[in-house]
């Protein structure tokens, strides 16, 4: 027999690591401090690991640049001057609100606007940043990545903040809530870099406006931009004439091609006559939060058409009826090798009038070949009055007609609507045998009383005398098949 080696399994004390794992520890523990909003160097604390030995200390120092560190302006001791510090990019980041800043660290940032070629991100709430926007409009700002400005109150910027003819080539994120910013078109136009832009309320429609076909034109620039979300108010009534034409031609569109995620909210104008301006062929997430009693999306079911995963075909189909709002989720197949699913969400919220056959009238246009649908779930209960009697199988039997390759059904109900869903599978049996969920083969049901539950279990009696069965199955109430992943 040959000899078994001995592996040492015992730990291995840190001060034993060598530099280059150290280093690596390092770029993982900046990583940490990361969020969606916040790049990782502009709020990494890496002095803190400076000070645990000397060892650490000379590492860190000798390597500032190779860890992407940055000098945190306004810093936690601003007494100290800028200069004695090593020279390192800057990063103008402050996270307080309100109106107050304590006169020391409002120094140390209009000091470290004379390093203007040094910084790399800024982060400043509006009514502090407004009142330095004099330091700020002279400088230029050759290196900076990432700005953010964040309004408590609508604020409306002057025209020379941010704007002029001075480029921002390394811009690669904007962050925009709370303000109007008169000078974003020639922003966007000069950050041909940018990969996120975030335009917040009052962005587009709050003290000033700018039109669907401006920002679409600024955007043509914005070549690698993947991340795009727009928040709307409500438009101005001297607006709204410039949102009932939308763009007619399929020849000007501004391609977006790095595009593939891509959310809106608030006025549904605004965003139709935008989608009629661009094309992103390569999208993957699609969402809208509509807050009007809007039923007819044209314009959205054409620039979902033009793009090519989210007009291929939906394998499931998610719809959740409440008593002031409605949920719509389509999700399409990626390709093998991708972990993630594509998916066009839509939510309307702050409607008392809605009824299912509009529901319905809404799938359809979010994705013309929803028939095609192999799983369908639905999500209802504390319906409105307009879809009074809810226990009537007419409109259930409307909503879930299209679908007729639909192989799995989970319906997830309360009171009412379960009989009203069970009624409408008993009455599918009868004469539209043929016509509805004839490939279905597989039911989940959860919240059904027994009155729902017999009338269900003999929509399945039924369909095994045709000789095309259905299994159902009860579930309990922390069970969802479907959840988005």
């Amino acid at each position: 027999m040959g000899s078994t080696k001995m592996v040492d399994r015992r730990p291995i004390a840190i001060e034993y690591l060598p530099n280059e794992l150290l280093l690596h520890i390092f770029s993982f523990h900046r990583l940490l401090f990361g969020g969606r909003y916040r790049p990782p160097s502009a709020v990494w604390r890496w002095h803190t690991l400076a000070h645990v030995c000397q060892r650490w200390r000379h590492l860190i120092f000798s390597s500032l640049r190779k860890l992407e560190a940055r000098l945190i302006i306004p810093r936690t001791s601003p007494k100290t001057p800028l200069d004695s510090w090593p020279s390192l990019p800057l990063s103008v980041w402050y996270e307080g609100r309100g109106y107050y800043m304590p006169e020391e660290k409002k120094a140390d940032i209009v000091a470290a606007l004379e390093h203007s070629d040094r910084i790399r991100e800024i982060s400043l709430p509006m009514e502090i940043c407004y009142s330095l926007w004099t330091s700020i409009n002279d400088k230029l700002f050759p290196e900076l990545e990432h700005l953010t400005l964040l309004g408590s109150r609508r604020i409306a910027l002057p025209r020379e903040f941010f704007g002029g003819s001075t480029p921002l080539p390394s811009l690669r994120c904007i962050l925009l809530i709370g303000l109007h910013l008169p000078a974003l078109p020639q922003l966007l136009l000069s950050s041909r870099r940018l990969v996120f832009l975030h335009l917040g309320p009052s962005t587009l429609t709050g003290d000033g406006f700018i039109s669907p076909e401006v920002l679409s034109t600024a955007l043509s620039a914005t070549t690698q931009l993947e991340h795009l979300h727009i928040a709307c108010d409500r438009v101005p009534i001297e607006s709204l004439p410039e949102l009932t034409s939308t763009n007619s031609s399929s020849h000007n569109l501004v391609a977006l091609l790095a595009l593939t995620y891509f959310y809106s909210s608030g006025c549904i104008e605004y965003l139709e006559n935008f989608v009629s301006w661009i094309h992103a062929p390569h999208l993957m997430k699609f969402i809208v939060h509509v807050d009007q009693s809007v039923f007819d999306v044209p314009q959205l079911s054409q620039f979902i058409s033009r793009t090519e995963q989210l007009s291929s075909l939906p394998f499931r189909t998610s719809i959740s009826l409440h008593s002031s709002a409605f949920d719509i989720e389509h999700n399409f197949r990626r390709p093998p090798s991708s972990q993630e699913e594509s998916f066009v969400y839509y939510r309307n919220v702050y409607m008392k009038d809605w009824q299912v056959s509009q529901v319905g009238h809404i799938c359809a246009q979010l994705s013309p070949l929803a028939s095609s649908v192999k799983q369908l779930k639905l999500s209802a209960s504390h319906l409105p009055p307009t879809v009074q009697p809810k226990t009537k199988p007419a409109p259930w039997l409307q909503l879930f007609k299209p679908y007729n390759d639909v192989e799995e059904i989970a319906f997830f109900g309360l009171g009412a609507p379960c009989t009203g869903f069970a009624c409408a599978l008993q009455q599918s049996t009868r004469e539209t045998a043929q016509e509805v969920l004839p490939a279905l083969r597989v039911l989940r049901i959860c919240g059904f009383d027994p009155r729902p539950i017999r009338l269900t279990m003999s929509f399945a009696a039924a369909r095994q005398l045709t000789g095309r069965p259905v299994i159902v199955h009860c579930l309990d109430q922390d069970t969802d098949p479907y959840v988005r992943r």
